[in-house]
């Protein structure tokens, strides 16, 4: 086990801000460790950090639009699917990447209702059995949506998921 003063300076650090206090480094303590104590922390201490290398290890410099300059042999290559368009710089190199943001599939969205919530339910005129269902769970008619309101936890008993219009 090390003492505070033996850690290498990065556990020094999270040391301190684990403990609450601000971390101080004398600049002696970038210095190396003697070789009958190592700076690798011990077997057990399998959570290290891993270094970030690749397009990882970059910063953005620059999002732009589909259509806009620099965008448009990459607009003509992936079409309506084209979100945007990233350059990024490595940290610490002359490396530029450019990265860019695709849609790849979408669908509808699927409502869970919650309880406690009201909902906008739509009932049809020529379905008189569900409408007195919807009013026999509390249901209330509001005319200005012309909608049953309807709380989260009785439509999803009624099985009434798909016929939500109003949340």
């Amino acid at each position: 086990m090390y003492s505070l003063a033996q850690l290498p300076p990065m556990l020094k650090r999270k040391s301190a801000l684990r403990s609450g206090r601000r971390a101080t480094m004398p600049a002696s303590s970038h210095a190396p460790l003697p070789d009958s104590q190592s700076a690798e922390p011990a077997a057990s201490h399998a959570h290290r950090r891993r270094e970030k290398t690749g397009v990882a290890n970059t910063r953005v410099i620059k999002t732009l639009q589909p259509g806009s300059r620099g965008t448009l042999k990459l607009q003509e290559q992936f079409g309506d699917q084209l979100v945007c368009v990233r350059y990024r710089h490595e940290h610490g190199a002359l490396a530029r990447y450019t990265t860019v943001e695709l849609v790849v599939g979408s669908g509808p969205v699927r409502v869970r209702p919650k309880a406690g919530h009201l909902y906008g339910v739509h009932v049809a005129w020529g379905d008189p059995t569900t409408a007195r269902l919807v009013k026999a769970a509390g249901g209330r008619w509001d005319p200005r949506a012309k909608l049953w309101r309807l709380d989260g936890a009785m439509v999803m008993r009624l099985g009434l998921q798909k016929r939500i219009r109003d949340r």
